[in-house]
Formats: C-alpha cells, structure tokens, sequence
C-alpha cells in the first residue's frame, strides 16, 4: 500500500468534511452544548419536580379508631390532612383511585398497649407509583419511629432501666472512600455511555458521505478506475471518518471535563459529589481508549455503508448498528459486571469498561492490552472486509440487495449475500422467540423442532421463494473421496481442540449461566433419554438443518461477492455468534472455518454434513457415559496416547483436505 496516495484521499475527504457545517456542528458545538444544557435541564427539573412533590396536599385516610389526639401527636407537615373513612376497604379503595395519598391502621387500643409491654402493628398503605403516596409514607413512617422511641424510654425510665439496655449494639457505618471516588463511581457509569454514543454519532453521517455520497455524486466511479489499490482507497476514507469521530470523542471529554470543573466550585455537597481525580496515565489511556473507540465504529461503520447505494438506504442500514453499538454501553450499570474473561473480547462492552475502570481510578494493564490488542484485530478485519467490497464495482455500485428487491421474484443460481443476510436475520427473530418458546415446552422436542422447522425448512422456502437452483445453492453434489476422508478423520478427532477451547472460555462452574448451560445438556442427554434420540437432536439434526443454512445458503451467497478467504470468515463468525453464547463463540467460530474450508474445497456440502455429525455424536457418547478426559474434565491428568491418535487423526486430515483439489466454482456469477 502507497501511504502517499492514502494520505492524497484522506486531505481530499477532509476538505469536505471542513465544508459540511452540519458535521462541524456534530463535532464540535453540539458537544459543547449538550452536556451544560443537560446539566441545566436536568437539575431544574429536579429542584421543580422536588417541589411540587413536597408542596402537594396529601389526604392520608384513617378510621374512626384513631383518636384525633394521637392524629395531632404524628407531628406531619401543614401539607397533610386526614380524611376519616368508615372501613379499611373504602380507604384502600381510595387509594386505588388516587383520592387519597395513603391509609393508615392503627390496632385498637394503640396508646394503652404502649404504656404496657405489649407491641403494636402499624400499617401504612400506599401507592410506590405516586411520588407524594412515597412522601407521605417516609413522613409516617418516621413520626412513628419517634413515638415509638417515647414509648420505650417512658417504658425504660417506669422500670428504671438504662437507654443502653434496649440497644445493646449500636452500629455506626462509616464510609471511607473518598470524595474524589464518590464522583469517580458516578461518573464512570455515566461517562462511558456518553462518549461512545457521541464518538459513534460522530462517525455515522461522515461514512456515508465518504461513501453512499460518493455514489451519489457520481464521484466513486471515477475513483474506482485511477490507478489507486481498494486498500489505499479504503484507508484514506477511513482516517477522515476516523479524524471526525476522534475530534467528536475530545469534545465530549473536554465538555465533560469542563462541567465537572464547574461543578467542583459549587458550595456544599455538590463539589464532594462531583469532585473528581484522574491520574495523568489513567486521562492518557481515557484518550487512547477513546481513539479505540473511533477506529472500530468508523471502520464498521463505513463498511456497512458501502452496501447501501443512496444516503436514505445507507441510513435504514446503520440506524440498527449504530443501536447495536450503544446498548453494550448499558450493561456498565449492571452490578458485578467486571472487565474479566470474555468481557476483555466483547468489543464496545470492552471499550465501555475500561473507560469506567479509568474513571473509577484503576488502571490494570492486563485490561488494557486485552482491549488494545482486540480493538486493533475488530477494526483492521472490518477495513479488510472494506477493501475486498471495494474491489468488486458491482458490490460497491450494485442496487443493494435484500432492502430494495423484495417485490419481483428473481430467477438467480444463488441468493445475493445481501439477500442471504436479511433472510439470516428474520431466522435468527424466529430462534430467540420461537425456538425459545419451543424448548421451554419441552426441550427435546423443541429442539428438533427448531432445527428442521425454523431452520432448515425456512431456508428451503427461501431459495424455493427467490427461485434458485437448489443444487447450486446448496452445494448438492457428490464430494471427492480425499474430502469424505478429511471430514472423517477431523470429524473423529477435532472434538478435543474444541473441548479444550470450550472448557477454557466457559465461566466458572458457579457462573449461573454455566450451571443453565450444565442443565440444559443434562435434560437432553440424560440417562433417561433414548441414545437414539440423543444423536437425532443434538448430532444430526444440527448436522443438516444448520450446514443446509450456513454452509449451503450464507457461504455459496457469499462466494458470490467475497473471495473465498474472506467468505469462509464471515460465515464462520455468524455461526458463532449464531448459537448465542457468548463462551460459545470463539469454539464454534474455529468449527465454522473448518466447515466453511471442507465445504469450499470439496464443493459439496456433504462432506460438512459427516463432520458436523460425527463432532456432535461424539461429544454426545462422551457426555452421556461420562467419559474422563485428561486435560478438560481432569485437568490435573497426565496427557496420554489419545492425546497422540488426536494428533494422528488431524494429520490426516489435514493431508487430504490440503492435497485435495479445490472443487471446479459450480456457483455462477
């Protein structure tokens, strides 16, 4: 790659970014802007709706039992009147009604079991739903509180008894954080959603102008024929979006740096509530994590707007990404949710932790590198995936796909990748809602229903819908005998990498989701449960049904438009993420590409069938006899030999997968 050309682009694109005043506007002002008037906004919404909730006449019912001297005693506000009602149930129907704040009932004879030894229940009706029903219940409450402790020292002093003697332990909390932490913990569950929702509005309309605009300018033509490679192309557009997200992330930090400032002079308990102390290298890393943050968005977002071919389209298209990115950044404020284990590869939920750990005041640099490092691998795999789109003129000019060709029925070998990817999304709504419901009827049953009802008979439908040849789509042809071999002999073998790999990105056994994993598995290949059915399930009905989908509508779609390499990835990554676990992903990712490579050398799909089934069934007999493995079940266990016919297997395996002759392309263009 040229740097040189790169950098003509980049100066090129900022030129005319300088010129759109909205997204100056973007990147600059509105940041400036936002965080004062929310700010200002916020507090005097706070301080009016803090009135009117304290100034609001409250009706607190009560029965004719309560005497209106003990009334007079409760010491409430002027902003409480009572309203005697016959029956508890009228009063608690107005409460339903909203006509009265609350219903008192007090036991008879509430005063004289006071001034003996017996104890009294108070109940206090009221509305959680209604700020003044609240009100009016801390304000009972605590009335109550102190004629009880009347009660008890009148009680103490007629016996001659000490204070101490009804309070044998006094507790006395008190907390040690310091005020600067006090701000650091607020902030840094607020800060992190803020950022990364600004830095990615930030690159959301500088991408399709760099792209869709292009098109719609008739500019991208003349570029896609100068003497310029795709990723030199590629680059340049990215570091302009990349350059106006970044300015988007510092003004946010700077707006946000200077409203804390501000806050920090006010008088009171404001200043310890917002006081704030960022050491220098955890404001450097805030930084770097926020420029992370700007790669990866800009890069996905740029990649996504190449497939649309007008602004309108490119917007439908980025709207739902741009959500996706922003709802990780919610599980910050989740309790016990902590940058460890598979969080460090989750990429945003990464990015949204370190920026709080920061803030918090922590800096541990095994985090940091595990973002850095996984940051750096999202974004340069989204540029690349970039680069091979803008290879092909009929991707980059090409009408778009599933969004805008759903009327007429097309007569194609194979569905467009744009087709498949949609159709892949409305099976993936039908799992998590009908499959879901299916297998909380009953789990084996539901199962199987799921993948020959939502999967496999969804994807027939589809190609029978568009109208494609179901032997070119699927890839319904006899397999070479060297892939047969090589989908046995891995089929046979790769069971113990992926165990491995399994058991080292699964929680731990408490994790509450390893235990529902460890149940699920339990109720489908118990004792109890036929072998016969057990295989059917788990082995051979994935084998087909998910190969007929991945391997035989997304892959052959996807050789359509990508090269091979880049095909077999993708596939791969969406069948892991497919089976929606998240220490299930990277596992079933690794068995992905080795299905995508079986299926893409032999041609057939037939040779992915025997592996995937032949993986499945073993780790069936493995689970159902209880079979020790050294190394996973028994990590403490010496390796032994079948550790070498593993090997062996692999090996060749691997031989006849390699040796065997890529299979003649029968997906036409």
């Amino acid at each position: 790659m040229r740097l040189a050309s790169a950098y003509t682009l980049y100066k090129r694109e900022m030129l005319e970014v300088v010129r759109d005043r909205r997204t100056l506007f973007l990147m600059v002002v509105f940041p400036l802007l936002l965080y004062p008037g929310l700010f200002l906004v916020a507090s005097q919404i706070a301080l009016e709706s803090a009135h009117d909730v304290e100034s609001e006449l409250a009706l607190v019912a009560v029965t004719p039992e309560v005497p209106p001297p003990l009334i007079s005693r409760v010491g409430l506000t002027q902003k409480v009147a009572y309203d005697v009602v016959d029956t508890v149930e009228e009063g608690l129907a107005s409460l339903r009604a909203r006509n009265v704040a609350a219903v008192l009932v007090l036991p008879p004879e509430f005063e004289r079991r006071g001034e003996g030894l017996e104890s009294s229940d108070v109940v206090i009706h009221f509305d959680a739903t209604r700020e003044v029903s609240e009100r009016v219940q801390r304000q009972l409450t605590e009335a109550f509180d102190a004629i009880g402790d009347e009660m008890l020292s009148g009680r103490l002093e007629l016996r001659r008894l000490p204070a101490s003697f009804a309070n044998p332990v006094t507790i006395r909390a008190e907390n040690v954080a310091p005020p600067e932490a006090l701000g650091g913990h607020l902030f840094g569950r607020i800060a992190p959603l803020l950022i990364i929702m600004m830095i990615a509005m930030g690159a959301f309309y500088p991408a399709i102008e760099v792209t869709v605009g292009e098109k719609e300018r008739g500019t991208l033509q003349t570029l896609l024929t100068a003497p310029i490679a795709a990723l030199e192309i590629v680059t340049g557009k990215f570091m302009a979006v990349f350059t106006v997200s970044a300015i988007a992330g510092a003004a946010n930090v700077a707006s946000m740096s200077l409203l804390v400032g501000m806050a920090a002079l006010m008088p009171g308990d404001v200043a310890s509530a917002v006081s704030l102390d960022i050491a220098p290298l955890n404001g450097l890393f805030i930084l770097v994590t926020t420029a992370l943050v700007g790669l990866l968005f800009s890069a996905v977002m740029m990649t996504i707007a190449t497939f649309a071919k007008s602004s309108k389209e490119a917007q439908a298209w980025m709207t739902p990404v741009y959500l996706l990115g922003i709802l990780p950044t919610l599980v910050v404020q989740m309790p016990g949710i902590t940058l460890e284990g598979n969080f460090q590869l989750v990429p945003v939920l990464n990015h949204a932790l370190l920026l709080r750990e920061l803030i918090e005041g922590k800096l541990v640099f095994g985090n940091v590198f595990a973002v850095v490092v996984s940051s750096l691998i999202y974004t340069a795999a989204s540029l690349v995936l970039a680069a091979r789109i803008f290879e092909h003129e009929s991707t980059v000019l090409g009408d778009g796909g599933w969004f805008r060709r759903t009327g007429a029925r097309r007569v194609l070998p194979v569905p467009s990748a744009g087709d498949s990817m949609g159709f892949l999304a409305v099976v993936f709504v039908f799992l998590f809602y009908g499959g879901s419901a299916l297998q909380a009827w009953n789990l084996r049953a539901g199962v199987a229903v799921t993948q020959w009802g939502l999967i496999l008979l969804p994807s027939l439908l589809f190609l029978r819908r568009y109208g494609a040849d179901l032997r070119a789509s699927l890839g319904l042809y006899w397999p070479p005998w060297r892939s047969v071999l090589a989908a046995v002999a891995i089929g046979c073998t790769a069971w113990y990498p992926i165990l491995w790999l399994s058991a080292a990105a699964a929680p731990s056994p408490d994790d509450p989701s390893h235990r529902m994993l460890e149940e699920m598995f339990r109720a489908l290949l118990g004792s109890e449960v036929s072998l016969v059915v057990a295989l059917f399930v788990v082995a051979v009905s994935p084998a087909v049904c998910e190969e007929v989908l991945f391997r035989g509508v997304l892959l052959r779609s996807f050789l359509r438009r990508f090269r091979p390499r880049t095909a077999i990835v993708l596939t791969a990554l969406l069948f892991g993420v497919f089976h929606m676990s998240l220490e299930r992903v990277l596992p079933t990712a690794g068995l992905g590409l080795v299905l995508g490579v079986l299926a893409w050398r032999s041609g057939s799909l037939v040779p992915g069938i025997v592996f995937h089934a032949l993986h499945n069934g073993l780790s069936v007999l493995l689970a159902r006899y209880e079979v020790e493995i050294p190394g996973i079940s028994v990590p403490s266990a010496p390796v032994g030999w079948h550790v070498g016919l593993v090997v062996i297997g692999l090996a060749v395996g691997l031989w006849a997968l390699i040796t065997e002759r890529s299979a003649p392309d029968r997906t036409p263009a």
